[in-house]
C-alpha cells in the first residue's frame, strides 16, 4: 500500500494542484505535500473528503493490497486467540465472583491483592510463554494471569469464609 502516491496520482488525474485541494479541505497545502510523501496520513475523515474529491471510493483510494494469503493467516490468529480466550472465560468469571463474594464479606485487601498478583502474572506469561511456546504463547498470557489471581483468591475466600463463620459461632 502507498497512499501518498495514490493521492498524489489521483490529484494529478483530477488535475488540481495542492493548493487546491488543501483549500477545499480546509488543510494547508504542506499537509497535502506531507501526505503524498507518506511523512504523514490522513485520518479517515479526511480520506473520505479525499475520495469524494478525487471521485474515487475510499478503497480505490487506500488501494489495499494485502493478498489472500496474508489474509487467511491474519483470520487464523485471529480465530486461534478468541478460541483461547474463550475457553479461558470462565476462569475469568470465577475471578470476578470471588473478587465479589471477599469484597462482600467486608475485605477489601483481599482483592486487591489478587489484582498485584493477576499483573505479575500476565507480565511473567507475556515475557517467558513466548520462549516456551512460541508465537502463539503470548495469546494464554491472560488466561494465565486470571487462573494466578483465581489461586489466591479460591484460597482467600475459604479462609474469609472460614473466619466469618468461627465468628459467628463465638
Amino acid at each position: 500500500m502507498n497512499l501518498g502516491n495514490n493521492l498524489f496520482q489521483a490529484r494529478k488525474k483530477c488535475g488540481l494542484s495542492q493548493e487546491e485541494v488543501a483549500e477545499k479541505l480546509g488543510v494547508s497545502r504542506q499537509t497535502i505535500s506531507k501526505w503524498e510523501t507518506d511523512e504523514t496520513l490522513p485520518d479517515i475523515r479526511q480520506s473520505k473528503r479525499l475520495a469524494l474529491l478525487y471521485r474515487l471510493s475510499l478503497d480505490e483510494l487506500i488501494d489495499f493490497d494485502m493478498d489472500v494469503q496474508e489474509v487467511e493467516q491474519a483470520m487464523g490468529t485471529a480465530y486461534f486467540y478468541l478460541a483461547v480466550m474463550s475457553v479461558g472465560l470462565p476462569v475469568l468469571y470465577v475471578l470476578h465472583v470471588l473478587r465479589s463474594a471477599i469484597q462482600g464479606m467486608g475485605n477489601t485487601a483481599l482483592p486487591m491483592a489478587s489484582g498485584v498478583v493477576e499483573f505479575l502474572m500476565r507480565t511473567a506469561a507475556a515475557l517467558y510463554l513466548p520462549l516456551l511456546a512460541g508465537e502463539a504463547g503470548i495469546f494464554f498470557a491472560e488466561p494465565a494471569a486470571w487462573l494466578g489471581a483465581d489461586v489466591v483468591l479460591a484460597a482467600s475466600y475459604f479462609a474469609v469464609a472460614r473466619r466469618r463463620l468461627r465468628n459467628e459461632e463465638e
